[in-house]
């Protein structure tokens, strides 16, 4: 029977599960503070999956330092408001010793002032602004680490990628953290390429009407698209942009080539075939990974999945190497972190708590995810 994972998730939610021989210990508290709600709050759902299996093996295996983890969910709605609520809720109510952060930059920022003053680590996934790592470690927030690549490393390789295929490109990018800083960081590097940034166009998360910005785009006749969006943002994209004939080249980053986005356009799977898209995890990455996911929740694992998997682990074994469930010891095993992770690539923070994982570059077709190559990104 197909299990089902999705549901009401919100800002007051305790998830306080663990499993295993362990359980006579008091619990390791660990926050989560991600979007449940609003315009991305798809996110945290699809989060939540990965990180429920991630602590399923975790505390059945014994826990971590005889102790199992306990997993205290808090909702930021993608908004910088609601991410100080949600992280405020976490330390003082909750009383965690770390927490998980990011899937939206303009939160993760607001939230990294909040982590300083409590000295509580925070770990990051899937924020991607480049300030995140120059507002941190060495001359800035200790406490902040993040494990995915920001847009400014993953630009590197990736605007070479669409050099090769475009020489006018427009982008279509979220209007936040995240959308400013990679519209940044792709100006900067396309420059040399010889690529033309024709115009960034801005967009509210959730939005129901692309055609004016469309329209004035179709106009401009460029050889591509650089979609900075999510899947469910894209999936109406796409069909607006099959209602007024224009299909140039798609490039993305974010979640557009994944089986969220091939699910939402599944009546015609014309509309994602060829779109391009550099990400931080990519179903295929790790076969023994996507075959659990699928076996357990009868479906293939959506990209956050993954990244909630491996960011659960990863905190886990800086636990482990820390030696104790404290906050200054839970940072201090966060630094000292070295390993290399069956889908990440190489896990290891740089002086500014910056990992190097890999990149992932995947492909569309026929509302398949193909994975075309992983691109290592460490020095």
């Amino acid at each position: 029977m197909k299990k089902t994972f999705l549901g009401a998730v919100f800002v007051a939610i305790l998830s306080f599960s663990f499993l295993g021989p362990a359980n006579a210990a008091d619990p390791i508290r660990v926050g989560i503070c991600k979007p449940f709600s609003g315009p991305v709050g798809f996110i945290g759902q699809d989060l939540k999956p990965g990180f429920e299996m991630a602590l399923e093996e975790i505390n059945g295996a014994g826990g971590v330092l005889g102790r199992p983890l306990a997993l205290y969910y808090a909702d930021n709605q993608c908004n910088p408001t609601e991410g100080v609520n949600a992280a405020r809720k976490l330390i003082d109510l909750d009383k965690v010793s770390v927490i998980i952060a990011g899937a939206c930059s303009s939160a993760t920022l607001a939230i990294m002032p909040i982590i300083l003053e409590a000295k509580i680590p925070m770990l990051t996934l899937s924020a991607t602004s480049p300030r995140i790592t120059q507002m941190s470690g060495k001359g800035g927030n200790i406490w902040e680490f993040r494990l995915n690549v920001d847009d400014s490393i993953m630009a590197k390789t990736y605007s070479k990628v669409i050099s090769e295929k475009a020489k006018k490109v427009v982008m279509v990018a979220a209007n936040n953290d995240w959308g400013r800083g990679a519209v940044k960081a792709y100006s900067e590097e396309f420059k040399p390429l010889g690529v033309t940034l024709m115009s960034a166009e801005y967009f509210e998360q959730g939005q129901s009407d692309y055609r004016p910005s469309l329209t004035k785009v179709k106009g401009m006749r460029p050889d591509a698209l650089l979609l900075i969006m999510e899947s469910r943002d894209a999936s109406v994209l796409v069909r607006q942009m099959k209602e007024i004939g224009f299909r140039p080249q798609i490039f993305a980053r974010g979640s557009v080539v994944t089986t969220e986005f091939a699910k939402a356009i599944q009546d015609d799977c014309s509309m994602g075939d060829g779109i391009m898209e550099a990400t931080l995890n990519a179903f295929g990455a790790n076969p023994e990974f996507d075959q659990k996911f699928e076996k357990k929740y009868g479906q293939k694992p959506h990209l956050h999945g993954g990244i909630g998997y491996t960011g659960l682990n990863v905190l886990a074994k800086a636990i482990q190497l820390g030696g104790k469930a404290e906050p200054e010891a839970i940072r201090q095993g966060l630094k000292g972190l070295a390993y290399m992770d069956k889908t990440m690539g190489p896990i290891k923070f740089d002086e500014y708590n910056q990992a190097h994982t890999s990149m992932f570059i995947t492909v569309m077709q026929n509302c398949q995810v193909k994975l075309l190559k992983i691109v290592p990104t460490h020095q």
